[in-house]
């Protein structure tokens, strides 16, 4: 099964703090991750911190673009996160498609006491 994976930013998950005289500086990204294998889908939302923006690289906040922010996220993540997230979710959707075998409890052919 191949996933298709994708990043997204959450309606209304840019939070914003005036930072020296850069306004609406995106300090923190709410994002969700979801994959998908055509039946089924499954997905994590999460929330990063940003470091401080680049005074000489400041984008204002009306010309973000959310492939701009999906960068800065997946920079801001600790080393490895992208991946994990990207593993975990294919493995939710093996999970999905698959689903274990759960066990049923019976009683023992021994026991002949009634259920209370």
């Amino acid at each position: 099964m191949v996933a298709t994976i994708t990043w997204s930013i959450s309606k209304n998950g840019l939070m914003t703090q005036t930072i020296d005289s850069n306004t609406d500086a995106v300090v923190a990204v709410q994002f969700t991750v979801t994959a998908t294998d055509g039946v089924n889908t499954v997905n994590i939302r999460n929330v990063t911190r940003l470091g401080a923006p680049d005074a000489a690289a400041f984008t204002p906040f009306a010309n973000l673009t959310e492939a701009q922010v999906i960068a800065w996220v997946k920079s801001a993540l600790p080393a490895g996160k992208e991946a994990q997230l990207e593993t975990m979710l294919t493995r939710m959707l093996e999970l999905k498609a698959n689903p274990p075998v759960r066990p049923v409890a019976k009683s023992a052919p021994w026991n002949t006491c009634s259920p209370a």
